[in-house]
């Protein structure tokens, strides 16, 4: 039973569905289904690029690429469409390959 006392936080529908999805993005990794971990993220973020395109989603993203032929491709899409929509707060680094 919940506690009278307990307060809770709404958060966001665009936030939960962002923080979901990039969740099961990491879990798709892991279990070797890297193409539907980045066909997911990057629909998300076709659909509401200012809504989705959040730092964590391109951290994820930036990583998947690494695995895929045309990384470095995609990771310039990704930096052209935060320079599109202006999202300034974005740290320009997380599309950046990752280090290794």
């Amino acid at each position: 039973m919940l506690s009278s006392s307990m307060t809770w936080t709404r958060v966001p529908l665009s936030s939960q569905r962002v923080e979901g999805r990039n969740n099961l993005s990491v879990c798709q990794l892991s279990a070797r289904q890297l193409q539907e971990a980045v066909d997911g993220l990057e629909a998300l973020v076709r659909r509401a690029p200012v809504l989705f395109l959040k730092q964590g989603v391109a951290q994820n993203l930036s990583s998947l690429y690494e695995f895929l032929p045309d990384s470095k491709g995609r990771r310039m899409t990704l930096r052209e469409l935060a320079d599109a929509f202006q999202l300034d707060d974005m740290d320009p680094r997380a599309i950046e390959q990752p280090a290794g």
